[in-house]
């Protein structure tokens, strides 16, 4: 870790910064559901079924899978293995 550099960890800190306006943003998107499909893709070692059940707050046709045995951001690493079901 680049603990000696100036702002090295800044970015990584953005979305904690960021939680007050986020919540604010999400209040105001469940006034409107989604109507399109929706495909909602996570990871059991992530956050698991979370991504499918968020989805499921704010729209009405959602399809979901949670991939066995891969943490949050592996899919698109591990393209090849993860279509394998």
């Amino acid at each position: 870790m680049a603990t000696g550099v100036p702002d090295a960890l800044r970015g990584s800190f953005g979305s904690y910064r960021a939680i007050d306006t986020t919540i604010s943003q999400n209040a105001q998107r469940k006034t409107r559901r989604l109507s399109i499909p929706v495909l909602a893709i996570g990871g059991e070692k992530g956050i698991g079924e979370g991504v499918v059940n968020t989805m499921k707050l704010v729209a009405d046709n959602v399809q979901g899978i949670t991939f066995r045995r891969v943490a949050t951001g592996s899919p698109r690493r591990r393209q090849v293995n993860c279509w394998r079901r």
